[in-house]
């Protein structure tokens, strides 16, 4: 085998790992999603509500993920103005 493609197939090697490893950890993250918005507590279930995932704000950071409702989405505009 020459030395260009041993290289080549350990950079894929390497790329195929490290996609698998950020797939598992956000994997992780959205089963560590809260059920609800972090503001009012109102629910939150795609499954039973599949708009819901069009209007309500999900942000996940490396740390946790926060759910924000279209009504807290709203008071933080006239909030912020």
């Amino acid at each position: 085998m020459n030395l260009k493609r041993k290289i080549e197939r350990k950079q894929k090697a390497a790329k195929k790992k490290a996609a698998n490893r950020a797939v598992k950890e956000i994997g992780a993250l959205m089963e560590a999603m809260p059920n609800g918005c972090l503001k009012c507590g109102s629910s939150f279930s795609p499954r039973e509500h599949p708009e819901q995932l069009d209007s309500w704000r999900i942000k996940v950071s490396q740390v946790k993920a926060e759910l924000t409702c279209p009504e807290c989405q709203v008071a933080d505009v006239a909030t912020t103005n």
